[in-house]
């Protein structure tokens, strides 16, 4: 096995989280999706450049198949969608559909880069990723972005938004608290709860509730929680009040920005009988945006987050349909076994020096933030960070099956 220096491997994780954001906002492309179709390629090649093509035969068969079957169903639904609707946009359909493949590709070619570096090397690396993003943050809070004009007044040095940082950054922060001492732990989620509060982000907010309740023990959870959404409420009360009466829908942009997702899901699910719009199709097919969106364009005087809406899970249902749904459950149920195994870690400090499944399972937890409070679409960092996840699980199932089938026939 080939030795790198474990700079290779914070470029790699660094470049996956940055370098989307970087396309988007500093070089004025309409989404996430460019950068990280470059970070896919970059990675692919590199590990080209190294193993050849050995390491694609390391890929389960089983993987293959499955992904065949996803693929299959996928086409189908979306072949039907393109019969019934003559909105359908067929271009952007065979145009998504390559860039998922290559972005499968890249997800693949991290996780086998990684399994090249040792796992001190990885704990060595998440965690600089870490505080890279952790210092990115503070140059937010400092209004500090050199690489960003006045188009994007809450820039977070690099990233568009505070939710685009929170997104990149939430993996990082729950691997970075699941390995700490619990006076670690403190001092660590203080810290972001205080930029958080400058950074005025109800994302990254969420995300933080969210860590605590996995990696803290059940006396200091429930002492932390109240506290800090007290202190946000006391800190800016006018901001959180805003966005959190849910009384006053009518002029809440940014609740109305996220209802509109969903009942334009509901409204796709039953347009389409169960089946949904097709890939890449939601917003783009459907001839009703919905009451919300309606409200959301006189508010605002666009239709915001008509493609992505608003969160992943809408997305999902409007061009999946009844699959959508039923993919989302799946998630859902390993999204439980995998947080219990995260908080069992954190609390009983049982490891075993697992950094590699604890960074990976840490990016396929957090993706419940793009489902289901803020997402950015398919292709961002934190997507390419969960399908690099589900890449892992995948081939980490069919090893250990082999291994256990190894000692039993010893």
């Amino acid at each position: 096995m080939k030795q790198f220096s474990p700079v290779i491997c914070i470029i790699a994780l660094l470049a996956s989280v940055l370098v989307p954001s970087i396309g988007y906002a500093c070089l004025g492309t309409s989404s996430m999706a460019p950068g990280v179709l470059f970070v896919a390629a970059l990675l692919f090649t590199f590990l080209l450049g190294v193993d050849k093509f050995d390491w694609i035969l390391k890929i389960p068969e089983n993987l293959f198949y499955i992904y065949f079957f996803v693929a299959i169903i996928a086409f189908l639904l979306t072949d039907a969608a393109w019969m019934v609707n003559e909105n359908f946009d067929l271009s952007r359909f065979w145009k998504s559909i390559l860039l998922m493949a290559i972005v499968f590709l890249g997800a693949f070619s991290l996780v086998e880069l990684i399994q090249k570096f040792s796992d001190s090397d990885i704990d060595l690396s998440v965690k600089f990723s870490f505080w890279i993003l952790f210092f990115s943050g503070l140059a937010g809070v400092m209004k500090f972005s050199p690489f960003l004009g006045e188009a994007f007044s809450k820039s977070v040095l690099v990233f568009a938004e505070p939710s685009h940082f929170a997104l990149s950054f939430l993996p990082f922060f729950l691997y970075r608290m699941v390995l700490s001492s619990i006076k670690i732990k403190f001092i660590i989620i203080i810290s972001v709860t205080l930029m958080a509060l400058f950074l005025e982000n109800l994302t990254l907010i969420a995300g933080i509730f969210f860590i605590a309740v996995v990696t803290l023990p059940l006396k200091k959870m429930l002492f932390f929680i109240p506290v800090s959404l007290m202190t946000f409420l006391a800190f800016n009360p006018d901001y959180y009040i805003e966005r959190l009466n849910i009384f006053d829908s009518g002029q809440n942009l940014s609740l109305l920005v996220y209802m509109q997702g969903w009942e334009r899901a509901y409204l796709s699910f039953r347009e389409s009988f169960g089946l949904g719009l097709g890939f890449q199709q939601f917003g783009v097919t459907t001839q009703n945006i919905g009451e919300i969106m309606d409200n959301v364009v006189a508010l605002a005087g666009e239709e915001l987050n008509l493609l992505d809406g608003g969160s992943l899970a809408p997305k999902i249902i409007g061009e999946f349909g009844i699959f959508g749904i039923f993919a989302i459950l799946i998630y859902l149920y390993y999204f439980i076994k995998t947080t219990r195994w995260l908080r069992s870690v954190s609390l009983h400090k049982i490891s075993d020096g697992q950094y590699k499944k604890i960074f990976f399972m840490s990016c396929f937890v957090m993706f419940c933030v793009d489902l289901f409070i803020r997402g950015a679409g398919y292709f961002s960092s934190s997507g390419f960070l969960f399908m690099a996840a589900l890449a892992w699980i995948g081939m980490e199932i069919p090893a250990k099956f082999i291994k256990s089938t190894e000692k039993a026939e010893c």
